[in-house]
């Protein structure tokens, strides 16, 4: 009974992680894969379903981390948050914005491919797809924030999701553009001089915001 060349699973991962970081998808081949990697097709077909079943499986440790940071904002009860904790996102984006780099950071290369070179993939609507899951979560907390009477702007769900999808494209073009860390850092500063949430949505200061309102 012949025993399985595990040794061969990373050299295709690493090879194919390359070619779509190269090419995107649908410019990427399984031949030239196969070559980077030094191994023949057919020991990658009898691993792999092809270059979509490849692809899925180099992108996967990103959409996993998505989906589950989408499902735990999901899961947040925005009624059991106090005013502070309720409006922190909104007077808070640079902070916001480089806590989403630094997870990103560790499955840059894979992100990179789903933001840039998914096309033709099974994950060719992944940047709106993920506009849509942190529309979301973002709008039960605007919606709380406007049942506490914090928010006094009337936004209903379409238009929320035309500012959201164009404020969304800020966390991803940094890397479709291949931003270093500090290029990041210096892109959230200037993000959040950009986007004035409180100002757009009316909100109230309260708390600790109103605190630092006055001392400016």
């Amino acid at each position: 009974m012949s025993v399985r060349d595990v040794s061969i699973d990373p050299l295709l991962l690493k090879s194919a992680k390359e070619e779509f970081l190269e090419k995107g998808y649908l410019d990427s081949s399984v031949h030239e894969i196969c070559l980077r990697a030094g191994v023949t097709t057919g020991a990658l077909y009898k691993r792999y379903g092809g270059k979509a079943d490849l692809f899925s499986v180099v992108v996967s440790d990103a959409v996993r981390l998505l989906n589950d940071i989408s499902r735990k904002a999901a899961e947040q009860d925005t009624a059991s948050l106090s005013d502070e904790e309720l409006l922190a996102p909104f007077f808070t984006v640079e902070k916001c914005m480089l806590e989403w780099f630094r997870l990103l950071e560790g499955v840059r290369d894979e992100f990179t491919i789903l933001v840039r070179g998914s096309a033709g993939s099974a994950y060719s609507d992944f940047r709106h797809e993920l506009a849509v899951k942190m529309m979301e979560n973002d709008y039960r907390y605007l919606q709380e924030a406007q049942r506490r009477g914090l928010a006094r702007r009337d936004v209903d769900k379409k238009e929320f999701h035309v500012i959201i999808s164009s404020y969304w494209e800020l966390f991803c073009e940094p890397f479709a553009h291949e931003m270093t860390w500090e290029e990041m850092k210096h892109h959230c500063a200037v993000v959040s001089e950009m986007i004035d949430w409180p100002r757009a949505m009316k909100i109230r200061r309260v708390g600790r915001w109103q605190e630092n309102q006055e001392g400016e």
